[in-house]
């Protein structure tokens, strides 16, 4: 058992130790060899090819501004006889 997991075994993850560790009759898949880079927004590391396909989502997304919140309260009154101002006593912190 190492630090990162419970008195019974279960990583931070959920999964038991016993079921990822490596025995020697296990081949490891040749994929593990590939080199990975670097997302220059992120830090996210992945293969050449997924990488030239993540760059660019990635930076979409950083870029972007923030949703603005959704005010169900102003939504409510709208087109109804409750004023705004009651519908904001009546929101729950």
């Amino acid at each position: 058992m190492d630090a990162d997991s419970d008195m019974y075994g279960v990583d931070r993850n959920g999964f038991l130790e016993s079921s990822y560790q490596v025995n020697d009759d296990v081949s490891i898949p040749v994929y593990a060899n590939v080199q990975l880079y670097p997302c220059s927004t992120c830090g996210r590391c992945f293969n050449p090819e997924s990488l030239r396909k993540h760059q660019p989502v990635c930076k979409k997304t950083v870029q972007k501004q923030p949703r603005k919140v959704f005010d169900t309260g102003k939504q409510r009154a709208t087109d109804s006889d409750v004023p705004y101002s009651a519908t904001k006593e009546t929101t729950q912190v």
